[in-house]
């Protein structure tokens, strides 16, 4: 937990697990006032403020924090509510028009968790709202959106998408909502996978905001939640992908058929994620784990593990590019120059991808300038700090080469 209080690093966890804890009120009563804003920041860094100050208060301890600090946990709750009911409300302006049409979609994350999961609307951050939708249907549903007032941050060539990504561009109004449209959870090309058909069959109908909607079954979306948490961000997502799990296994304790999970887990070539996940959010905040799953799923080579390494990067709550941080990594300069080829080469598909232009455009091979020039100025300050030695840098590239490698051996 380098760079930060660890005694106010514990505090936090302590207070998201769920019950009575004697030692969190010793913990409050000797917390100097200075450093209740180290706490509210710590809080407001993992974006997990609302669930915090719920908590304080379930466990009966909310007299015991300064005036000052409960303001701004009140407030941040305040906040979060109101943008999540505006979240709600352009989801269904959405969903009323698909209803209509009789185009499904399934709610992922933060859309579905913040009211079916979370006890409050308000109680968990984020940022955009996540949907999944049928790729035939992609068309028609950016259509819809722009008819709705919704531009996309780049322009849009689906085919070029369902080669290269899992989802299109944003989908940006100002002042109102973004959407990101899958039409898978992995991206093309990677060496764990998902039979996306099998998601669709096994997705749940819901009614929100008076409107039909789906939902991935609980076992898919807590296998989504890990998926997302380790292969996609190398826990550098922070404690709120750890409380997500948390509140989901609460949340539909009896009903999850664990060994489905285990079984799916192993098809898709995700059980070292999910095993550290699940251990992560078990040990570090109380997840209701059951002690069989970590056993049918824990790797026999246990003892290389990175627990802690996980852990500190869940704390630090920062993120690197993987293929950056194993050119940071890398020991010789002929290795370095090659990572960045690598990296500047893409294939002709992702070209077009990354400057939204068809897949057959000539102007694709021009674009390979451009990405020499963009990885250098969306890195270079990056290199520059590793080069002085910037601690945090190269613990932070030290970090998730460790946990990638363990990851996709």
């Amino acid at each position: 937990m380098e760079d930060f209080d660890q005694d106010l690093c514990q505090l936090l966890l302590n207070c998201l697990k769920r019950g009575s804890n004697e030692e969190m009120a010793k913990s409050f009563c000797g917390t100097f006032p200075e450093r209740w804003q180290a706490f509210v920041n710590l809080a407001v860094l993992h974006r997990v403020g609302p669930l915090i100050w719920n908590r304080i208060q379930e466990k009966g301890l909310a007299t015991l924090v300064p005036k000052e600090a409960a303001e701004k946990f009140q407030t941040s709750l305040l906040v979060n509510t109101t943008k999540n009911l505006r979240l709600y409300g352009e989801l269904q302006r959405l969903l009323s028009v698909l209803q209509s049409e009789g185009i499904p979609l399934i709610l992922l994350k933060g859309i579905y968790l913040a009211t079916a999961v979370y006890e409050q609307i308000g109680l968990r951050e984020m940022s955009d709202i996540d949907v999944l939708a049928h790729s035939s249907d992609l068309p028609r549903i950016v259509q819809i959106m722009v008819g709705l007032g919704y531009s996309p941050l780049d322009p849009i060539h689906i085919d070029v998408t369902l080669q290269t990504a899992q989802h299109l561009p944003r989908m940006v109004k100002g002042g109102s909502a973004t959407f990101e449209l899958h039409w898978n959870l992995v991206s093309p090309g990677e060496s764990y996978s998902i039979d996306i058909d099998g998601l669709w069959k096994h997705a749940v109908p819901l009614q929100v905001v008076g409107y039909r909607a789906l939902v991935l079954s609980v076992e898919d979306l807590l296998l989504h939640l890990c998926v997302h948490a380790s292969y996609h961000h190398q826990f550098s997502s922070g404690l709120r992908s750890l409380c997500d799990i948390a509140e989901t296994i609460h949340r539909f304790n009896a009903g999850i058929d664990w060994h489905a999970i285990m079984e799916q887990s192993i098809i898709r070539k995700w059980d070292r994620g999910v095993y550290l996940t699940l251990r992560l959010a078990k040990e570090m905040i109380g997840a209701d784990v059951p002690s069989f799953v970590l056993e049918k799923l824990q790797p026999n080579d246990g003892a290389g593990m990175p627990m802690e390494t996980a852990r500190a990067q869940i704390i630090a709550h920062q993120q690197i590019s993987i293929h950056f941080a194993e050119l940071l990594e890398s020991g010789s300069l002929w290795k370095k120059f090659r990572i960045f080829l690598r990296r500047v080469f893409l294939p002709k598909a992702q070209i077009a991808a990354l400057y939204a232009l068809p897949a057959g455009s000539a102007k694709i091979y021009g674009c390979y300038m451009h990405r020499i020039l963009d990885v250098l100025r969306r890195h270079g300050n990056t290199v520059k700090k590793f080069n002085e030695k910037d601690a945090s840098t190269r613990a932070l590239a030290e970090r998730t080469n460790v946990i990638v490698k363990w990851l996709m051996p």
